[in-house]
């Protein structure tokens, strides 16, 4: 800064009702009368706000730094977290996507075993009605060939019934 370079004039105390007469001066009293420095007082308040100002401005942007530097940090591992999250969940999605096709297939091998077993049933039941068929028909065939058997023979014992008679009378026929 510069000095001050105007000259300063330092008089005695005087009473200002009394003049003082001096060799050199002309006429009355000296008053110092400093100059307005109200400007230069400002300027320096001015100042001041203004390092101020720039100081606050200065840890506003900081703060301010700081916060967007968190909300950035936090907003990352948001999104890291959704994406681990996003990908846990198409795992699990994968792995019930494919146990479902697991289940399917036993669903299918299982209908296709019922399918074989009923048809299984199907043909016993067939088989077993035809045997029962074929039983019935070998107990008729039987049963008939008894009828026939016994129809032939009571027709046997009656011809020999009558043979026998027929032989009597004659016998006696031949006797008489």
């Amino acid at each position: 800064m510069e000095k001050d370079k105007r000259a300063i004039v330092i008089t005695a105390a005087t009473d200002p009702k009394k003049s003082v007469k001096s060799k050199n001066s002309t006429s009355g009293t000296f008053e110092y009368k400093p100059p307005n420095n109200s400007g230069t007082i400002l300027g320096i308040i001015g100042g001041v706000l203004s390092a101020t100002g720039d100081a606050l401005a200065t840890i506003g942007a900081i703060i301010q730094l700081n916060a967007d530097v968190s909300d950035d940090f936090k907003s990352q591992v948001d999104d890291y977290q959704s994406d681990q999250d996003k990908q846990k969940m198409q795992e699990d999605i994968d792995s019930l996507q494919e146990k479902v096709k697991q289940l399917e297939e036993i669903i299918k091998n299982n209908q296709s075993q019922n399918q074989n077993m009923n048809l299984n049933q199907s043909l016993n039941m067939n088989y077993s009605q035809s045997q029962n068929i074929n039983l019935n028909q070998s107990q008729n065939m039987n049963q008939n060939q008894r009828q026939n058997m016994n129809h032939s023979q009571r027709q046997n014992q009656n011809q020999s019934q009558n043979q026998s008679q027929n032989q009597r009378k004659k016998k006696k026929r031949d006797q008489s």
